[in-house]
């Protein structure tokens, strides 16, 4: 088997095991987490176990007990929360466009196979891959919006400090590459 259609199958198998796999919805780094929930709200855990939930309009709770606001906070929680949403959705996506190329690299493989002319499978390929690669650049731009809302949410709100995941970093890069627990 020739190495191009090797390296075909082998992306197909990745992309079939990535398509298989269920979306994170828990973020676990360093023993705090970040969830976000079927009804649309972001819960943090702190490392001592105590829980804060933002609501999509910036409503916060610690521990069950609503926390008064400032407009001004509550902006930035909702914004927060949109930022983490984002990025979640964003990598879901890239995943997705993923597992497509991945089938299309198989279909296009094949037909070529079958032909007896492969053709420029690779220079297509190459292509569409390009496209995905300029969707995670983008998304990386979230990720640092990300952490200087997280770093001005310590400042504005420093009761909420415990929940925050300290590297928001490492808080983006989980959720872009889809690590959870």
């Amino acid at each position: 088997m020739p190495t191009f259609l090797r390296r075909l199958s082998a992306a197909a198998c990745i992309a079939l095991a990535v398509a298989a796999c269920t979306p994170p919805t828990t973020i676990n780094v360093e023993g705090a987490s970040v969830s976000v929930k079927q009804d649309g709200t972001v819960q943090l855990r702190a490392r001592d176990g105590g829980r804060a939930v933002i609501a999509a309009d910036g409503a916060l709770t610690i521990d069950g007990e609503p926390v008064e606001l400032t407009a001004q906070q509550q902006a930035l929680l909702r914004d927060y929360h949109g930022d983490l949403i984002r990025i979640r959705q964003g990598a879901l996506d890239i995943a997705g466009q993923g597992v497509a190329l991945g089938g299309k690299a198989v279909t296009e493989a094949l037909k070529g196979v079958l032909s007896g002319n492969p053709g420029d499978i690779e220079q297509k390929i190459d292509s569409e891959a390009a496209k995905i690669e300029a969707e995670a650049e983008k998304l990386e731009a979230h990720a640092e919006a990300l952490k200087a809302r997280q770093r001005e949410i310590a400042r504005q709100l420093p009761r909420l400090r415990p929940y925050l995941i300290e590297d928001a970093a490492e808080l983006a890069e989980a959720l872009t590459d889809g690590e959870s627990a």
